[in-house]
């Protein structure tokens, strides 16, 4: 699939009265600037800005900015196949709408739960109705105190991982979305793996050749790491892995940063009572839908 970078929306999207364009390399201060006046709900946005740069094919989307009448950054959208946006400006959120709207690429839309209503309704009345709709907690978590830690053997994953990675990762993804990425695009799929293991970003434990536990590093600020794709395999559950193995990972990245950040499916009680009791603090009510 080409690179949506090298594909901005029709110069007509963007004409008239609306203050938005295509962000450049250039802007990469200002949306940083940006983004950090709220760090932990802009933790994915601006870890992928910081480390990718606004202009990249792993972005797999492009960013867009919203300008107020005084030419002031007023919000931040990443518009493709994975949608996420930041504004406190209706008529911005209302533009982002818009754009994502005429994006063919688009498959996830993401953002907090008052600001979706109006994201999707132009998906509704064009019939890009969503298919999947989740509802997360965002938490952050900047102590290590109540997390039981000290599992030997965590680690980060290398290439001789890779296939086991591939294999947790892939039912993870097509249990959530129903999507199965090794039917879709199999290659891609093992390459963006390939590509985090060799930045160091998954860790895991392995025994005895057996994939145990798997978390992934997806983004990262100067004050903040966002984990997603915790998963423990089904036949170690319940043997206190996922906690050692979480606690051991939390103490370490903590040990560089202040803060941890994951979403959490509202309706897993066991998982909000986890973080809870970790001292973990609620963000806020995220929507993510799939189209």
């Amino acid at each position: 699939m080409p690179a949506l970078q090298k594909q901005p929306l029709p110069e007509t999207v963007l004409s008239g009265c609306c203050p938005i364009r295509v962000l450049e390399e250039s802007d990469k201060q200002a949306a940083l600037n940006y983004l950090s006046a709220r760090p932990i709900s802009t933790v994915i946005m601006a870890g992928w800005v910081h480390e990718r740069g606004i202009v990249s094919e792993a972005n797999r989307g492009t960013f867009y900015g919203y300008f107020d009448g005084d030419g002031r950054l007023d919000g931040v959208a990443l518009i493709g196949r994975a949608t996420m946006f930041e504004t406190q400006n209706e008529r911005a959120l209302q533009e982002f709408a818009e754009l994502a709207t005429n994006c063919e690429t688009v498959r996830m839309v993401m953002g907090e739960e008052e600001k979706m209503e109006v994201m999707l309704r132009p998906f509704v009345r064009r019939n890009r109705k969503p298919r999947l709709l989740y509802h997360d907690l965002l938490y952050e978590l900047n102590g290590t105190d109540s997390l039981a830690h000290g599992i030997e053997g965590l680690r980060a994953a290398t290439r001789e991982n890779l296939e086991q990675v591939v294999a947790a990762h892939a039912q993870m993804v097509l249990a959530e979305t129903g999507v199965n990425p090794l039917e879709e695009d199999a290659h891609g799929f093992r390459k963006r793996c390939g590509q985090r293991i060799d930045r160091n970003k998954v860790w895991v434990l392995i025994r005895n050749g057996e994939l145990i536990f798997k978390a992934d590093i997806v983004a990262e600020t100067a004050a903040a790491f966002y984990l997603e794709g915790i998963w423990v395999n089904p036949a170690e559950r319940s043997k206190g892995y996922g906690t050692s193995c979480f606690g051991e990972l939390s103490a370490n990245l903590l040990a560089k940063k202040k803060s941890i950040c994951a979403f959490v499916d509202n309706s897993d009680e066991r998982a909000k009572r986890f973080y809870t009791r970790s001292g973990a603090r609620c963000h806020g009510l995220f929507a993510k839908i799939y189209l």
